[in-house]
């Protein structure tokens, strides 16, 4: 799993909304 902190803040908006439909 990479580091969220390296992510754009589109990116963390897309993990955690896969992550919450997953």
């Amino acid at each position: 799993m990479t580091d969220p902190l390296l992510l754009s803040n589109k990116e963390q908006m897309r993990l955690q909304f896969f992550w919450l439909n997953h």
